[in-house]
């Protein structure tokens, strides 16, 4: 997210513009009358039951396993399922639905998301070797032998951050490539599941933000804790962006799958708790540790993710991605959803492209350009 996105969210609220009226969760409620001495006792508390937050039962709020026929039909969800989905996402900022894609519907997903990904990287490696862009020489250490991909083995080939990069793919962090691609690529179908709980959080006026692959390197390592947006409103409202990462292959501890600190979309809010930093608070740093807002450490929450699990996310919430410890790639699909009101254009502040002007790798890829992207895995 850019320093000017950051003012702006800053200036719509010193215009005083009016903050969503909808507010459908018991957190959100409760934050819109509730002081800002007590936001962490908020935190704190489990809304679905009023008590002190246990974070060894955190698996039992934040997990929904479809109840309809979703091992026999990939991608379906009951209304119970969708209800659980939005009662997660609102009260402690994220939802993971194991195994919600699965056979033919998944194999087709992963290979979309993969073979651009692939195709891409590849030819940013011709950009930077042809231009002496590289940024650190030979292979990651514990990659020897990597074979899953065309760029499974490769060393940094941009500078960190969007800005440094191409329309189509930036560095979000050592050895983690984000390579944006379309929504139009994806059937209706593919998308219908994640956008039926999208409607019911940011309303049916929704709009398709951005979508693309995180890809983490072998041997790459962890992010730094982050929020990927600022809260606008001094109370604590609904998303105004949601971020859904596809698993596309089964993704262990080892592999790196997303870190969250439940219910840390509370305290991301730097109008309210001074212990964020309203500008850092969206950047990699070491002073959005959950304890240095206000979080406990131990309601940090990831999981092994089956091949074809969704993880849909609060834009705001306290997250980042695990470092790849293993010796293969790890990819992750992602569509991201927002506001129609909400600009989320800066996630992506490249300008730029690898296909399109001088000095240019020759390739067959499409030519196309894609949206913006946020660091969303």
């Amino acid at each position: 997210m850019s320093r000017a996105l950051v003012r702006r969210a800053r200036l719509r609220s010193t215009l005083g513009l009016a903050a969503p009226k909808r507010f459908k969760s018991a957190a959100a409620a409760a934050t819109a009358s509730t002081s800002s001495s007590s936001l962490e006792e908020l935190y704190n508390t489990n809304p679905s039951t009023g008590a002190v937050l246990d974070p060894m039962t955190l698996h039992e709020h934040v997990m929904v396993h479809p109840t309809g026929t979703g091992a026999a039909t990939s991608g379906y969800l009951t209304e119970a399922d969708v209800t659980r989905a939005c009662t997660s996402l609102q009260n402690f900022g994220f939802v993971i639905i194991p195994r919600l894609f699965a056979d033919d519907e998944l194999e087709q997903i992963s290979n979309s998301f993969t073979s651009r990904t692939d195709q891409v990287l590849a030819d940013l490696k011709t950009w930077a070797e042809s231009n002496g862009e590289v940024k650190v020489a030979g292979q990651r250490a514990g990659a020897e032998g990597a074979k899953e991909g065309a760029a499974a083995i490769m060393p940094d080939l941009l500078d960190v951050g969007s800005k440094h990069g191409f329309h189509e793919v930036c560095l979000r962090s050592p050895g983690r490539y984000d390579v944006p691609s379309e929504f139009s690529d994806y059937a209706d179908s593919t998308r219908r599941p994640i956008e039926r709980i999208v409607s019911e959080v940011l309303g049916e006026d929704f709009e398709q933000a951005f979508c693309g692959v995180v890809y983490s390197a072998p041997q790459s390592e962890a992010q730094l804790w982050h929020a990927d947006s600022l809260h606008i409103y001094d109370n604590h409202g609904d998303a105004n962006l949601l971020n859904g990462l596809i698993a596309l292959h089964d993704t262990p501890m080892e592999m790196g799958p997303t870190e969250f600190n439940a219910r840390s979309h509370l305290l991301t809010n730097h109008r309210r708790n001074p212990k964020c930093d309203g500008i850092n608070i969206v950047y990699q740093a070491a002073l959005n540790e959950p304890e240095c807002i206000g979080a406990n450490p131990d309601a940090n929450f990831t999981m092994d993710l089956p091949a074809g699990s969704l993880v849909l996310f609060d834009d705001r919430v306290l997250h980042r991605g695990r470092g790849n410890d293993s010796d293969r790639a790890r990819y992750v699909g992602y569509f991201s959803y927002r506001r129609p009101w909400f600009e989320a254009d800066t996630h992506f502040e490249a300008t730029r492209s690898l296909y399109h002007g001088p000095d240019k790798p020759s390739t067959s890829f499409p030519d196309k350009q894609s949206g913006g992207a946020g660091g969303v895995g």
